[in-house]
């Protein structure tokens, strides 16, 4: 929901990116026209990644772990530059935003993912269009 911790922390951050001239949605628009520098039969799967360890399939609850650790791990140095320079934020209030946010992951109420983009295709022959 939009509610959630986790995915307020990540508009945010997006946001303070944003203030900063980074575009994150720029590199997925830019793979996903792969056909302009000369690729063919591109192809674009997104994936569900888990988040925790909820999954009833084996696999997906070990990689539902990973991400956990990955994103746990890793929020307080994805924060700090786009919330601190992007947002105008102090350290204590990124701090205080962080507790709930890994409130948030350590509890698993909620089973959320993470959409993983896979993005290929063949480069074609040099001088043909196939």
């Amino acid at each position: 929901p939009p509610s959630y911790p986790l995915r307020q922390y990540y508009t945010t951050v997006t946001s303070g990116l944003q203030n900063l001239g980074i575009h994150l949605d720029a590199s997925r628009a830019e793979m996903l026209n792969l056909s302009s520098y000369g690729f063919i039969n591109v192809h674009h799967e997104t994936l569900k990644i888990p988040i925790g360890t909820w999954p009833k399939n084996k696999t997906l609850k070990a990689v539902g772990l990973y991400a956990k650790v990955g994103i746990t791990d890793g929020l307080q140095a994805m924060a700090y530059g786009p919330l601190c320079r992007g947002m105008g934020w102090s350290k204590q209030e990124v701090e205080a935003m962080l507790v709930g946010v890994r409130r948030c992951l350590d509890e698993g109420g909620v089973h959320a993912y993470l959409p993983f983009h896979v993005v290929y295709g063949q480069k074609a022959l040099e001088g043909t269009n196939e």
